[in-house]
C-alpha cells in the first residue's frame, strides 16, 4: 500500500511539473488569437544543466531582439539593469502589446523597454528585466 501512495504522490508532483513547464511553452497568441511564431515572441523555463529552472525567459525578436527573465529566487542579481519585481507597478507610458499566453499580458514601456517589461498574471504585474548574459 506504502508503495502505491507513494508511486501516486510521484506521479502527481510529475504532473505539476509539466503543469508549470507547458504553462511557458506554450505558443503566445497576438489580438486576434493567431499563433505568434516563436521568431518574434517565445517563453521557456530556464535549463536545469546551469540550475535555473526557476527562472523563466522571455525572447522578444521584434525589433532589436532582447531576452528578459523572471527570476524570483535572485538567480541574475546583477547581471540585469534592474531587479525581478512579482510586484510592481504599470508606468504610465506601458502599453498592451496585443500578445498573450492565456491570460498572461505582455505589456512595454517605451522608456522601460530597454531594461524591463511587464507581465500582468492574473491582474499581478510582474516587472521582467532584460537579461544579456549566457549559460556556461
Amino acid at each position: 500500500m506504502r508503495i502505491r501512495v507513494l508511486a501516486l504522490v510521484v506521479a502527481l508532483a510529475a504532473g505539476c511539473a509539466d503543469a508549470t513547464r507547458s504553462e511557458w511553452d506554450e505558443a503566445w497568441r497576438d489580438g486576434s488569437g493567431e499563433e505568434v511564431p516563436e521568431r518574434v515572441l517565445s517563453t521557456s523555463l530556464g535549463p536545469e544543466h546551469c540550475g535555473w529552472q526557476s527562472a523563466v525567459f522571455l525572447f522578444l525578436r521584434r525589433g532589436a531582439p532582447r531576452t528578459y527573465v523572471r527570476d524570483p529566487e535572485g538567480l541574475f542579481e546583477g547581471q540585469t539593469p534592474v531587479p525581478f519585481d512579482d510586484d510592481a507597478e504599470l508606468p504610465a507610458d506601458a502599453s498592451y502589446s496585443g500578445f498573450h499566453l492565456g491570460r498572461t499580458q505582455l505589456w512595454i514601456s517605451r522608456k522601460q523597454a530597454p531594461r524591463a517589461v511587464y507581465v500582468v498574471r492574473s491582474r499581478r504585474v510582474e516587472r521582467w528585466p532584460r537579461y544579456e548574459g549566457a549559460c556556461a
